[in-house]
């Protein structure tokens, strides 16, 4: 037995030394060494759904999500790889560690970030709605005075620009894209007997005309800048009538088709009349004597003809008159009062009935008219029966419904297609809104993008179009003035409530759930993403968020309004409204810049137009103030000293260059922010301007296009934005 596991073992031991020899002609090789590599990295920020393509030399593939990727093909030692990103609709996208030399191993550092430009919210077709008409094809006509374009959306709500560049305020004849308005609050359209468009071009002071396809042309009025910020005392508008070349305009309230390819013109500095535009242009001014006891001077507030050629017209005292050409006017309806608290508006006959603001008229085939009110649709009957249609001037706001249960604004323009339906516009919204002849108000769904509804990315709705603070992880606060709360946006777009009680107003302090808020503006984050923001009546009052607490720094700031705020690296913040104002993290205020301040630079008039708006801090603590009232940016050391830092005090426009070469237009609502690299970037110019830190203004052109850009902020390498009603993102330019 012994003998018998004695030689199995020995067999096994023989066995196993001429396998360790490689004896024979079995055994494995040691593999040969690599001499092709992959090439890969991360792909980041691509929203669920999205993909994005990135080639390398001929390779290219789709990645469908967040996450790992690989190239197919594999590359030699040596080999060169260059990874390029073919950026999706809508993103922006840059590249890390994309290109190099295969050094014996596989590339997988690669790092592809991406990010949608709008990080939530939608947003707004329409960024102020101006003056409107429908036609009878149920096509209606709106202007953008943001924007300074005509819009078009036909019926199945589809928009398309007609003329105009959004966001380039100017003045040029043209067709489409071409064309160049600048517009208003009083900027109006009229559809004349053949489908043109008179139009209002109320700061350039002239009427221009447009054919269905979007020809512009001028029809009467010599071109006069009214809207600029900048105007020395005693410098008012000339009026005068003549030819289509001669004639001047002042601040024109009003515009009405004459039935017959003309217009008539309701002018404020051509009192107690109307101006009559003629289809060549010339105009003839058409004065009347009032001798009611109940009138004296006045001013036309709505115009509208009648199918027999009768005008028609509201005034500034709340009234309703009618004339007819040869005559004198016939007082209709409504009387002077100085207000309602408290009470609804009187329907009634003639003098029974109450107006509040008589802004907007429109005809139907029966001669009723049709006055946009505050918070209501007024119908006034040939013999001056006034009825309201639809809303209240007790519940204004913005509930589609039928009649009273229905909430409107200050309805701004209103026109009829002539077959029982009506669309107007409100006082400051980004809507058209639609009204059967029985009083049912429908909101045109295209139009729809304000809201307050948390969610992801483009599923989300806001509020708020001014400023925002940033944190140092890139998460966003935004302001809500309609809910009284602050919201936060995280990286991917996810939107949430971060502090307040949406729908309660208020002034508690306190933890976020529990505090309130009144009607907040703008944020900003400090050192430590301590919050501040501007909150109460006017925005005067200051209010901070730290450790998940809101507290009230200071009660009441300065006299009037409080606009916008910045903060330094040591935690001051500066405020701006009718002066800037400086408060120390214990709450301690001072008067940082008023007029004085351009008084000494400019000289006493010049100083008394000194409206500050936008303002930023820059790292050495140096503050930067975006001044509409002189079309500069001025800047103020810590040590107090005061200098021009960019574009001509007094000189509107769009030039690029240095300090006394460059011009700011100031056309919309401006807020300014500072890079790490001292770049300041400034919004309300149309497009965004950028601004070195020696002072020189270029323009941008950004991948995100070209939205009307209200609260501007910089951190982490990006550049937010808030545009009605959604927040945008991008690398620094």
């Amino acid at each position: 037995m012994l003998r018998a596991r004695y030689g199995l073992s020995l067999v096994a031991l023989v066995a196993a030394a001429f396998a360790g020899c490689g004896g024979g002609s079995g055994g494995t090789a040691p593999p040969p060494p690599r001499t092709t590599f992959s090439v890969g990295g991360t792909v980041s920020g691509m929203r669920t759904g999205d993909a994005v393509v990135l080639q390398n030399g001929a390779d290219t593939i789709s990645v469908p999500a967040n996450g790992r990727f690989t190239f197919p093909t594999v590359l030699n030692n040596g080999a060169s790889y260059d990874v390029r990103v073919q950026t999706p609709p809508g993103y922006s996208c840059r590249v890390a560690n994309n290109a190099g030399t295969i050094d014996g191993a596989d590339v997988t550092k690669v790092g592809v970030d991406c990010f949608p430009f709008v990080l939530a919210g939608k947003p707004a077709m329409i960024q102020q709605a101006g003056g409107g008409a429908v036609d009878g094809a149920g096509n209606a006509y709106v202007l953008d005075i943001e924007n300074h374009v005509v819009l078009k959306l036909d019926a199945s709500g589809k928009a398309t620009v007609l003329a105009g560049s959004p966001g380039l305020a100017g003045y040029r004849d043209g067709k489409g894209g071409e064309a160049r308005f600048h517009f208003s609050g009083r900027s109006m359209l009229a559809l004349d007997s053949s489908g043109n468009l008179g139009i209002a071009d109320s700061c350039n002071a002239v009427i221009r005309k447009m054919t269905p396809d979007g020809v512009v042309t001028t029809l009467s009025g010599v071109p006069t800048n009214l809207c600029k910020n900048y105007q020395k005392i005693g410098e008012m508008p000339q009026v005068a009538d003549g030819d289509a070349k001669t004639a001047r305009f002042g601040q024109i309230f009003a515009l009405a088709s004459d039935r017959a390819g003309g217009f008539y013109v309701a002018d404020f500095d051509w009192i107690v009349g109307v101006r009559h535009v003629m289809p060549n242009g010339r105009v003839v001014s058409v004065r009347w004597p009032i001798t009611d006891s109940q009138t004296d001077t006045q001013y036309l507030t709505s115009l509208v003809v009648d199918s027999k050629g009768a005008i028609w017209f509201g005034d500034d005292k709340r009234r309703v008159w009618k004339f007819v050409p040869g005559g004198k006017p016939t007082y209709i309806a409504g009387k002077w009062h100085n207000s309602l608290p408290g009470v609804d508006l009187a329907d009634g006959q003639g003098s029974d009935a109450d107006f509040n603001a008589i802004d907007a008229m429109t005809v139907d085939a029966a001669d009723n008219i049709y006055v946009g009110d505050s918070g209501s649709v007024r119908k006034v009957t040939p013999a001056g029966y006034v009825s309201t249609v639809a809303g209240s001037y007790l519940h204004m706001g913005s509930v589609d419904g039928v009649g009273k249960s229905a909430q409107l604004g200050s309805v701004k323009g209103i026109s009829t297609d002539g077959n029982g339906t009506f669309m107007f516009t409100e006082w400051g919204s980004t809507t058209l809104r639609k009204m059967s002849a029985d009083g049912s108000v429908s909101t045109i769904e295209a139009t729809l993008s304000r809201g307050y509804v948390d969610g992801v990315g483009d599923r989300a709705r806001l509020n708020s179009s001014a400023q925002p603070a940033v944190d140092s992880a890139g998460n966003v606060y935004l302001t809500d003035p309609v809910q009284n709360v602050v919201r936060k946006m995280t990286p991917d777009g996810t939107v949430s409530l971060f502090a307040g009680m949406p729908g309660v107003r208020g002034a508690l302090d306190g933890p976020l759930a529990s505090a309130t808020f009144d009607r907040p503006s703008a944020i900003a984050a400090g050192p430590g993403d301590v919050l501040y923001l501007l909150d109460g009546f006017s925005s005067r009052r200051l209010r901070r968020i730290v450790n998940g607490v809101v507290s009230t720094v200071v009660p009441q700031i300065g006299y009037a309004y409080m606009f916008d705020l910045a903060i330094d690296r040591d935690g001051n913040v500066a405020v701006s409204g009718e002066a800037v104002w400086g408060i120390t993290p214990s709450g301690e205020v001072s008067l940082l810049a008023d007029y004085s301040m351009l008084a000494k630079l400019l000289g006493p008039d010049e100083a008394r137009m000194f409206t500050p708006q936008g303002i930023a801090y820059d790292a050495a603590g140096n503050l930067y103030i975006s001044d509409t009232g002189t079309a500069a940016i001025y800047k103020l050391s810590k040590a107090g000293e005061a200098s021009i830092f960019a574009g001509t005090p007094t000189v509107e426009g769009d030039e690029d260059g240095p300090v006394g070469k460059a011009t700011f237009g100031y056309y919309g609502v401006d807020q300014m922010t500072i890079d790490d690299k001292g770049n300041l970037y400034l919004s309300g110019q149309g497009k965004l301007r950028k601004i070195s830190p020696s002072g020189v203004a270029s323009t941008l052109d950004l991948a995100w296009g070209n939205p009307n850009i209200h609260g501007l902020v910089w951190r982490n390498g990006k550049l937010y934005g808030m545009t009605r009603y959604a927040a945008l993102q991008i690398f620094t330019p």
